[in-house]
């Protein structure tokens, strides 16, 4: 074919990119990053399940357990240290457990957990 026209010049579509409900809950994803500065999260339903229930199950299963609960669980542990730290001020101490050392803070990425982790360890 011949293009009889100058080329026409499209924006940038993953700047314009959403996830939106349907699809991340057909596919389950529950994040997208089309650019750096065009994120999207969509918690995915739990079925009626409580977030730690779903958790287990998808680990019993061997999936990996959902973004948003690995981001809540590691929400909860920083504020937990917060707390012990306003508490005892400079004497505070928290250490991670083995396993929570291991995976979240040395392999971790932007969200710690590993996929498959459920929970975080912790001594006060």
């Amino acid at each position: 074919w011949t293009c009889m026209l100058l080329a026409a010049r499209e924006d940038n579509f993953l700047e314009k990119a959403t996830l939106t409900s349907s699809f991340a809950e057909q596919y389950q994803l529950e994040a997208a990053q089309f650019t750096s500065s065009n994120v999207h999260r969509h918690c995915l339903a739990t079925g009626g399940n409580r977030p730690w229930a779903m958790a287990h199950q998808l680990s019993d299963q061997r999936l990996a357990t959902r973004l948003c609960y690995r981001t809540q669980i590691e929400e909860q542990f920083n504020s937990i240290i917060a707390w012990w730290e306003r508490v005892g001020g400079v004497a505070s101490f928290a250490s991670v457990k083995q396993g929570t050392l291991l995976t979240a803070m040395v392999r971790g990425g932007e969200v710690s957990m590993m996929p498959w982790d459920s929970d975080l360890e912790l001594g006060l």
